[in-house]
C-alpha cells in the first residue's frame, strides 16, 4: 500500500493519450478510469454505465479487491468486477489494473477462472517499496 500504483497507472494513462493523440479518434483518446468499488456502485445505479465501462476501448480499474464481493439489486447478486473482466478478456480489450493483492489473494477472492484470465491478460509489476504515506 502507498507505493504509488495508482499514480503510476494515471501516468501510464496520460502517456498513452499523448503518444496516441494523433492516431486515435476523439472517442478513443481517453482511458476510462474507475475504482473497483465504483464499478459495484455503477451496477446499483445504472446498468448502462457498467456496459459503457465494460466496452470502453481502454480501461483502468484501480484498487482491485477493495470492493464488496457482490452487490444486491432488486434481490439479485451482482459481481461487477468479474463481469467486466470476463467481457474484456473475451474481447481482448486493453485493460490496466492496480491492486494490493497477490496472486493467491486474487484467486481466493475472484476464483480460479478470473485468476487464470488475469494471469494471461496482464504483465505484472510488483512494488516492494514501503508506503510513501506518512
Amino acid at each position: 500500500v502507498g507505493s504509488g500504483k495508482s499514480t503510476m497507472a494515471r501516468a501510464i494513462r496520460e502517456m498513452i493519450w499523448i503518444l496516441h493523440d494523433n492516431g486515435l479518434k476523439s472517442s478513443q483518446k481517453q482511458i476510462v478510469m474507475v475504482t473497483a468499488e465504483q464499478l459495484n456502485n455503477f451496477r446499483l445505479s445504472s446498468e448502462e454505465r457498467v456496459e459503457r465501462v465494460k466496452k470502453s476501448e481502454m480501461l483502468l480499474i484501480d484498487d482491485l479487491g477493495v470492493e464488496a464481493d457482490t452487490v444486491k439489486s432488486w434481490g439479485n447478486d451482482y459481481a461487477a468486477v468479474p463481469e467486466v473482466l470476463y467481457h474484456r478478456y473475451e474481447n481482448m480489450l486493453f485493460t490496466i489494473l492496480t491492486s494490493n493483492l497477490d496472486d493467491r489473494a486474487i484467486e481466493n477472492i475472484y476464483g480460479k477462472r478470473i485468476s487464470d484470465r488475469i494471469n494471461e491478460m496482464f504483465d505484472k509489476l510488483s512494488y516492494t517499496t514501503p508506503s510513501f504515506r506518512k
